[in-house]
């Protein structure tokens, strides 16, 4: 019996990776892929093959180490189209990658920012009932296309958003975060759209919506006292709201005027 080992991470497994290893049960009796629990579980979600093992150790003496062309760097810059669905619920359901994708597009400062206000969304979220994955996944997520090349910007309010291009320049990328989520990331949740969408000025009345507004003016690394607010939109998340709109509409008011 020939024993074929695949040494592709598979994190996680893209539609062209599964077709590539399935070509080489041609050539091979068994095939192991040794993973580590996580993509253990979106692998057995993929995999229709009992010729294929999934496992965390080699179960066999006598084996061949293999290498499949793969494509998942596009994965990791965004490109979710590029999976099963089965995985792309499973990475959602996970909160996987996320992260990892808002890395690779942010600075260094940009992404430290994401992942406070993703942190201070979840204990939001926690605090006044409001789904925690949803509200992970906006806080991550919210600056995605904050530091794009200004070209491709308005190439994407062009397109999508020719109403609002009137709009100042700092706000566009709530906009064009949207598409990226919907046809790159294929996240469809009206919830985390809207509230990516409104993060900057937000006119919007969902609770996730405020929970991503306040938890982006309050993030602590900005270096401004905001305990006391935080705690204000901790007991009250409405009254925290219409404080920190308020604080943010004077603020700007005032820079208007000294400019």
């Amino acid at each position: 019996m020939r024993i074929g080992v695949c040494k592709n991470k598979f994190d996680p497994i893209t539609k062209f990776e599964y077709e590539n290893l399935k070509t080489y049960l041609s050539v091979f009796d068994k095939i192991y892929l040794i993973n580590n629990k996580s993509n253990k579980n979106i692998l057995n979600l993929v995999i229709d093959d009992k010729r294929i093992i999934v496992e965390t150790e080699i179960l066999e003496n006598n084996f061949e180490i293999f290498e499949v062309d793969s494509d998942i760097d596009l994965v990791m810059n965004g490109n979710f189209n590029l999976l099963e669905r089965q995985v792309v619920d499973y990475i959602y359901k996970n909160r996987l990658y996320y992260s990892k994708i808002a890395k690779r597009f942010l600075s260094d400062y940009r992404y430290k920012h994401s992942v406070s206000v993703s942190n201070l969304c979840v204990k939001l979220a926690k605090k006044h009932g409001i789904d925690e994955n949803k509200a992970y996944i906006a806080g991550i997520l919210h600056d995605i296309y904050k530091e794009i090349d200004k070209e491709k910007s308005y190439e994407i309010m062009n397109s999508y958003f020719q109403d609002l291009i009137c709009k100042p320049y700092p706000v566009h990328h709530s906009y064009t975060a949207t598409i990226f989520l919907k046809e790159c990331l294929l996240i469809d949740d009206e919830d985390i759209l809207d509230a990516v969408f409104n993060h900057t000025i937000c006119n919007d009345d969902k609770p996730l919506s405020k929970i991503l507004y306040v938890a982006d003016k309050l993030d602590p690394l900005r270096g401004y006292d905001v305990k006391e607010t935080i705690k204000l939109c901790m007991n009250n998340l409405d009254e925290g709201f219409n404080f920190v709109k308020n604080e943010q509409t004077e603020f700007l008011r005032k820079k208007e005027i000294n400019e």
